[in-house]
């Protein structure tokens, strides 16, 4: 059977040296065989195994959960998510999801906790991070938000989901260290919401999503003042900065949003870009002497990562 260089895998799979190695030792997800001068050889089936894990991640899922599957469990989850992926771009609705919203949306309704850790648990494991971040959650919090405001729910059961998704989000985002900044473009991307901006769900899914899709990503928090943004971005040089801005609930909140976006103006370098998702309010664009995106879906700037980027 023939067998592979280290840089014969990077060429094959489109893996960078470190996500390989991070994945043969923290995972142990492959075996190579070593030469006499210590030099790593893979197999076939090891290449194809590689390449199943690579798509894998990039689709959502993290290495931690499928690292130790069987291949033919990994044919099996790719081949679920390519017809998922046809399935939405369809419109149609996808029973496993709507399953798993019902499910969670009794635990919520019951306030079981332990219940409810457990099915964000299962619904992790049993569907693709992409899935969970673009479709189960944003329709998970919709409802819960839509019985609050009816007064079928209260504010305590929605916070209590909310640190529960916030914590999962989060140990997607992490799991996906070891691929992060795997794009040939390798970019570098600060997110973080302005200050008196505490909702952090948007912006963070918005990094997660840039690390599917290999951007270096360093997530910042909520609120964060602006002189300690500017401060970050002098230090790090990030291609941009993504701010994930929330509704203001008065003007005088909208028009500290604006001064705040200002102050990054006239103190940041015109090369670097600013990403802006959410509420974004009306700016005179031609003010800026930096680029700026707007964004109002993932799925609009997914759209944006694949037409610039890839």
């Amino acid at each position: 059977m023939e067998s592979f260089t280290l840089k014969a895998v990077l060429r094959l799979t489109g893996l960078n040296p470190d996500t390989v190695r991070a994945w043969e030792k923290r995972y142990q997800a492959v075996k190579p065989q070593r030469t006499e001068s210590g030099r790593r050889m893979y197999s076939e089936i090891e290449v194809n195994r590689l390449k199943l894990l690579a798509e894998l991640t990039y689709s959502g899922h993290s290495i931690s959960t499928i690292a130790n599957l069987p291949d033919e469990k990994l044919v099996t989850l790719l081949a679920s998510i390519k017809t998922s992926n046809v399935l939405s771009k369809s419109n149609a609705i996808n029973p496993q999801i709507k399953n798993i919203t019902d499910e969670l949306i009794h635990a919520v309704s019951a306030f079981d906790l332990a219940k409810l850790e457990i099915q964000l648990a299962k619904a992790n494991f049993s569907m693709s991070s992409r899935d969970l971040l673009f479709y189960l959650i944003p329709q998970l919090m919709y409802q819960v938000g839509s019985k609050v405001n009816d007064g079928t729910m209260s504010i305590a059961q929605e916070h209590a989901l909310s640190e529960l998704i916030k914590k999962n989000i989060r140990k997607i985002y992490d799991d996906l260290e070891p691929v992060n900044g795997s794009s040939k473009s390798k970019k570098t991307l600060l997110f973080a919401t302005p200050e008196n901006h505490m909702h952090e769900f948007g912006v963070l899914m918005s990094a997660v999503l840039c690390r599917f899709n290999g951007f270096v990503t360093h997530f910042l928090g909520a609120s964060l003042p602006s002189e300690s943004l500017i401060t970050a971005a002098k230090s790090i040089g990030p291609h941009a900065i993504v701010l994930g801005l929330s509704p203001p609930s008065t003007s005088e909140l909208k028009n500290k949003s604006i001064q705040y976006l200002m102050d990054l103006e006239k103190n940041l370098d015109s090369s670097l870009m600013l990403w802006l998702g959410g509420s974004v309010p009306k700016l005179q664009k031609e003010n800026f002497k930096q680029e700026i995106w707007t964004f109002e879906s993932m799925e609009e700037l997914e759209k944006k990562l694949q037409n610039h980027y890839q």
